[in-house]
């Protein structure tokens, strides 16, 4: 709670700074980032941007703690549940192409072992009911297992954790298992694999280039290491 109000408080700062000045020259928010990079986290980036440029850019405290490197605007960064994002656009992408239905059953798509009612819906909102195990063993670079599975690592982590915490529609909670479908999902329907599909309708689209986003580490020496 701590942390999620100190973001909160550190982006309702930026936002009116920006709002009432030239953001480079306000002092409030490069001292709230490095005064929680000092509490919490061993760094920070915030990047503000509008339709034409960035407006705002801020990077404080390390990007490798071993080696004691600090964090810069240049780095790349693993993009975790930031996905989740991704994700819903590509499926919400699908609605719009008629391809899928916001209240179709999952099972129509992909197999699992919930209750049979469970809808697309469910899976976005994160009221599916479906666990969300901690810490997240099956999470790893690929370049860890070449021979990486995960279509099998999916079946087993459904196996391991098969029972519903609560029934689907009865309230809100987080799960990574949730979106881990809903990826399974728009192949699926989509007749491509997750990467093919969100490199060639999200990143493409918006000129972003394999440097910029994607699903490879191009230079591990700039990459910001996780903790």
């Amino acid at each position: 709670m701590k942390a999620l109000l100190t973001a909160l408080t550190i982006m309702l700062v930026i936002s009116c700074s920006l709002a009432n000045g030239d953001p480079l020259k306000v002092k409030a928010p490069s001292l709230l980032l490095n005064q929680y990079a000092a509490d919490d986290e061993p760094g920070i980036q915030y990047t503000v941007v509008n339709e034409n440029a960035t407006v705002f850019i801020q990077s404080v405290g390390l990007s490798n703690v071993d080696n004691e490197n600090a964090l810069d605007a240049s780095q790349t960064m693993a993009a975790f549940s930031i996905t989740k994002t991704l994700t819903a656009i590509a499926v919400l992408q699908l609605v719009e192409q008629n391809e899928i239905r916001l209240d179709d059953k999952v099972t129509k798509y992909v197999k699992h072992p919930y209750d049979p009612n469970i809808t697309i819906r469910h899976l976005l909102n994160h009221t599916s009911g479906i666990p969300n195990p901690m810490p997240l063993r099956w999470a790893h670079l690929a370049r860890e297992h070449d021979d990486f599975d995960e279509q099998f690592e999916l079946d087993k982590t459904l196996n391991e954790h098969a029972s519903l915490d609560f029934q689907p529609g009865d309230r809100y909670q987080y799960s990574n298992i949730g979106y881990w479908l809903l990826g399974s999902v728009i192949a699926r329907a989509s007749g491509k694999t997750y990467i093919q599909y969100l490199s060639e309708h999200l990143f493409q689209p918006l000129n972003l280039s394999a440097s910029e986003i994607g699903f490879n580490i191009y230079d591990e020496s700039n990459h910001a290491n996780g903790y």
